[in-house]
């Protein structure tokens, strides 16, 4: 019998570049530093409180100062974490409206760039254009950074999971091994990117049906992630729900099952019971306990992932996945 599964790929998260015009430390800039905090740690609800301080002091220095620029790129990945695509749209296209004439932001101007990106790959299945973000965003980084800066890899990783979407899987795989031998110079401080790429690399091997070394990959990049985040993060969930697909894909669901609960654990505790990825990891979960004759369970997950889907269609997620069947694979489309 066919299988299908959906490898989830990974957005790499730029690290902020926050200075605005070189001023001194204020009010905004410590509001901005606690939002950063925060969402490094998954205290995501806490950090969209931080979020929206920190904007009301920037929107004191004007409407389109670029601080209020920066602040708006971190409260657009916070939406993106809920699942609010149209919010976090809307103030992506704020910030770079504001920035994009400036020639003193272009970092930041590049960060919100590739953040839409992400966001229509995700959400709206708008590769076409997210492959033009990524692109101008990846020009911008080489021209501010350099070929061999680290963030430059972040963005290198980012356009192969847009070429992956668009089933461009030549054009993705030498971008991830120049984003990964980049990262690996620096690994002590970009770990976590490291696993990110890890995780796309098991994405595109799955895409070619090399299942085994797709799991390799897939257990490389979630070990990193532990390392770095600890064992409960909620970032940790979309790794583990990817592994516990591959387990499914190689005939293992014993194994498949204790990934999904885990994952779904972390992303209730964060995103809530009514989050677009529960609804992903509940009908994973399902198809594990159906295969491990646990079916009377199956049946009440699958109809809470259904339930959930249908109570907010406009937040289910559309992008950044790859499907795969037993035989085959197939793209149907994902920063933190």
């Amino acid at each position: 019998m066919s299988k299908c599964v959906i490898l989830t790929l990974h957005a790499l998260v730029l690290a902020p570049f926050c200075r605005a015009g070189g001023l001194d430390p204020s009010e905004w800039e410590r509001l901005l530093m606690e939002t950063q905090r925060l969402s490094a740690r998954g205290e995501y609800e806490e950090a969209r409180a931080a979020a929206g301080r920190a904007l009301a002091e920037a929107e004191k220095f004007g409407s389109g100062d670029p601080r209020v620029a920066a602040t708006l790129s971190q409260i657009g990945y916070l939406c993106h974490v809920f699942g609010e695509y149209s919010e976090a749209e809307k103030a992506y296209l704020r910030g770079i409206q504001i920035l994009d004439h400036r020639a003193d932001q272009r970092r930041t101007l590049s960060e919100l760039l590739d953040n839409l990106a992400s966001l229509y790959t995700e959400f709206g299945s708008q590769y076409e254009k997210a492959d033009r973000l990524r692109r101008r965003a990846l020009e911008i980084g080489l021209a501010e950074l350099g070929q061999d800066h680290p963030e430059v890899a972040i963005l290198l990783s980012n356009l192969a999971t847009t070429c992956m979407a668009r089933r461009r899987f030549d054009e993705a795989k030498p971008l991830l091994l120049r984003a990964l031998a980049l990262l690996e110079t620096n690994r002590a401080a970009y770990k976590s990117n490291a696993a990110g790429v890890l995780g796309n690399l098991a994405v595109l091997t799955a895409s070619t049906n090399h299942l085994e070394e797709s799991a390799d990959y897939a257990r490389r990049g979630l070990a990193l992630d532990e390392q770095t985040l600890g064992p409960i993060h909620p970032r940790l969930s979309r790794p583990l729900l990817n592994l516990a697909r591959l387990q499914m894909l190689l005939g293992r669901p014993a194994s498949a099952g204790p990934l999904a609960a885990r994952a779904l654990a972390l992303a209730e505790a964060a995103y809530g019971e009514e989050h677009p990825l529960v609804s992903e990891i509940l009908f994973t979960y399902a198809a594990a306990l159906k295969e491990t004759g646990r079916k009377k369970e199956a049946r009440g997950f699958e109809r809470r992932a259904r339930d959930i889907a249908a109570r907010h269609p406009d937040r289910v997620i559309a992008g950044a996945s790859v499907h795969l069947s037993a035989l085959a694979s197939e793209s149907d489309v994902r920063r933190r």
